[in-house]
């Protein structure tokens, strides 16, 4: 478990701010702490990163104080609707004062969202810091944990319609358009990309190609099928265009597939799209 401190942990949620002496809803939350750490570390830090923060060796400098950002808002989310309810000899009960009023169901559930809006914020940075670390791009739970290039939750109100928190990036929707990319620039060269992400080095002619694929996908999932297409069109020229560049798509069976003379985009194509 990665070290944690009272101050800390009102760093990345302000609303459980306490006076300095006062700890109970910090120490209230010990166990959803641990919880919060072992879901982070076996969703995202995997075996090694996380033999190295819990003896102390953090990968680079910033992923410890990212871990913990990740870890109180986790935390304090899994417990911000049944903070105030205890049970009584008689049954569960709502803890209540003279002097404080229970907050209504509507700023609860605004508060919910904020605070789910921070973490999945937290956990883009999270996956943009472990990609740094030399080995984590390369391991299973990198795979899962960067399945496309439209992995990030603050690319939903960049590139689509939706907000960061009514975005899923394992919705169907983004994975079909996920789907289609693949089936028209070849696995292959979509394994490169991702590769690139993983592992954070992409370089300057990859990152017109991602910009693209997400373009694609944001309007895709927005069901902006115009927009669609025509990011579709501007990332297919692209390639075709730069053949000597993106070598890898240049020898797919994509390519020659999105060349072939005779070919029409019809139903019965794996490759159908826009219908």
């Amino acid at each position: 478990m990665i070290s944690l401190t009272k101050n800390q942990f009102e760093l990345y949620v302000p609303v459980a701010k306490q006076p300095d002496r006062v700890t109970d809803i910090f120490d209230s939350l010990e166990s959803q702490f641990s919880s919060a750490y072992q879901y982070i570390s076996e969703e995202y830090l995997g075996d090694d990163v996380t033999a190295a923060i819990d003896g102390g060796s953090a990968p680079t400098a910033s992923l410890p104080d990212i871990i913990r950002a990740c870890v109180c808002r986790r935390a304090f989310l899994m417990s911000i609707r049944s903070n105030d309810i205890v049970l009584t000899p008689t049954g569960f009960g709502i803890v209540s004062t003279d002097k404080v009023a229970p907050a209504s169901k509507e700023r609860v559930t605004a508060l919910q969202k904020e605070i789910a809006l921070s973490l999945r914020y937290s956990i883009d940075s999270l996956l943009g810091e472990l990609a740094k670390v030399d080995g984590w791009g390369a391991s299973e739970i990198a795979l899962t944990a960067i399945p496309h290039v439209f992995f990030r939750y603050r690319y939903f109100p960049k590139y689509s319609t939706l907000s960061s928190i009514e975005g899923n990036i394992n919705g169907p929707q983004l994975l079909a358009a996920n789907t289609i990319l693949k089936d028209h620039i070849s696995s292959d060269f979509n394994d490169e990309l991702l590769t690139a992400i993983r592992t954070a080095d992409v370089s300057e002619e990859q990152m017109k190609v991602i910009e693209l694929m997400r373009r694609f996908m944001g309007a895709y999932v927005s069901d902006k099928i115009k927009e669609a297409k025509l990011a579709y069109a501007d990332l297919i020229r692209l390639l075709d265009n730069n053949v000597e560049t993106y070598t890898t798509y240049a020898e797919s069976a994509a390519y020659e597939l999105n060349h072939f003379t005779n070919y029409e985009n019809t139903q019965q194509d794996p490759c159908y799209f826009f219908g």
